[in-house]
């Protein structure tokens, strides 16, 4: 089940640390990249694994410490800060949220990874920018 594979999930991201990958000399940038953006918590009946989603963003905040994370699945496009009204379960950073969908509209998100820096970009199904953003890497 879901359930089950979420379970699941805590051991990959434990393994992730064992092996501290995200260490190495040449990572300039630690972005995790997640279908559902687990910290914000839906309404009734979609507020789902609150405990399972908590244990995933405390493991990544404290042990891997990434710099953004990206998310898509509720059909919005929006940033959320560590602490908004979106973080719920405790975000271990700066969460992307971009996709939406309705009818013949699609709009998504780029991400431009510079040296010092991170450019999120929401454009529509028209090509048309409707938000650009800055965000600094963080050591």
């Amino acid at each position: 089940s879901c359930h089950e594979f979420r379970e699941r999930q805590i051991d990959f991201i434990k393994q992730v640390i064992k092996n501290k990958e995200y260490e190495a000399d040449d990572i300039t940038c630690k972005m995790v990249v997640c279908h559902n953006p687990f910290t914000n918590v839906q309404k009734e009946p979609f507020d789902i694994e609150k405990e399972i989603y908590s244990k995933w963003a405390s493991l990544l905040k404290e042990y891997v410490k990434p710099n953004i994370m990206l998310a898509g699945h509720i059909h919005d496009c929006f940033i959320s800060e560590v602490g908004s009204d979106y973080d719920h379960l405790g975000q271990p950073c700066v969460l992307v949220v971009g996709s939406d969908k309705s009818k013949e509209y699609h709009a998504g998100c780029g991400l431009t990874i510079g040296k010092d820096a991170i450019e999120s970009v929401f454009c529509d199904s028209d090509g048309k920018v409707f938000g650009k953003t800055i965000l600094e890497i963080e050591e």
